[in-house]
């Protein structure tokens, strides 16, 4: 390019700048940038795709004052707070279950012979338990079958009454115990299938545990 014409396009741009802070007296800084095509822009306005692809900063007299580069302005990655806050109240509730859980383990049991011991306690203590009240259930159940045939016998009013009583109060005992024992036969299924999940989960804690420990 000729010298004569480098001159001319400086004087351009000059001249559109002073017209620029001519018009825009009152602003204290306006931007420059380059467009796609190579082409230079003035403007005391920023077009939004501008503050993604750079831009510079000057002030009133035309001075550089800040260059704001593209890659200033990538988007940041989502730390884990952003990531918890896109997660639904029901999807964070479970979460922050399963790190409690986590907490439980990993502060519980310094190894999985422990966890499977204590398992193997529960379950004995769920088994017995279930015993005793089948036991219960039997003795009361011959108990209800002789005050029933005392009381269709009684001839006494109040006699039979009492035998009445006795069989109501008998019969809701018996009731109780069987719900016990449904109770009790549920959470000893679910102790078996929890005790595979927190056995597995443990491990992998103890390993990662191990790592970080080795590291530092």
């Amino acid at each position: 390019m000729k010298p004569s014409n480098t001159r001319l396009i400086s004087s351009s741009i000059w001249l559109m700048l002073a017209l620029i802070l001519s018009s825009n007296a009152s602003s204290s800084n306006f931007f420059h940038w380059v467009d796609k095509n190579g082409e230079a822009h003035y403007s005391y306005t920023l077009p939004p795709v501008m503050s993604q692809d750079g831009y510079t900063k000057l002030n009133e007299t035309g001075r550089h004052i800040k260059t704001v580069s593209a890659v200033e302005n990538e988007p940041k990655a989502e730390t884990p707070k952003q990531e918890k806050a896109t997660l639904t109240d029901e999807e964070l509730r479970q979460q922050q279950a399963n790190e409690k859980h986590d907490n439980y383990l990993i502060s519980a049991y310094l190894n999985v012979d422990e966890l499977v011991t204590a398992h193997e306690k529960r379950q004995k203590l769920l088994t017995d338990q279930i015993k005793l009240y089948n036991t219960r259930i039997t003795k009361l159940e011959k108990a209800l079958d002789k005050a029933s045939k005392q009381e269709k016998s009684a001839q006494n009013k109040n006699s039979k009454r009492k035998f009445t009583e006795y069989i109501e109060i008998t019969n809701d005992s018996i009731n109780i115990y069987k719900e016990m024992i449904v109770e009790n036969t549920d959470n000893l299924k679910k102790n078996i299938q929890n005790h595979i999940a927190d056995k597995e989960r443990l491990s992998t804690l103890l390993s990662e545990d191990k790592i970080k420990t080795q590291e530092k």
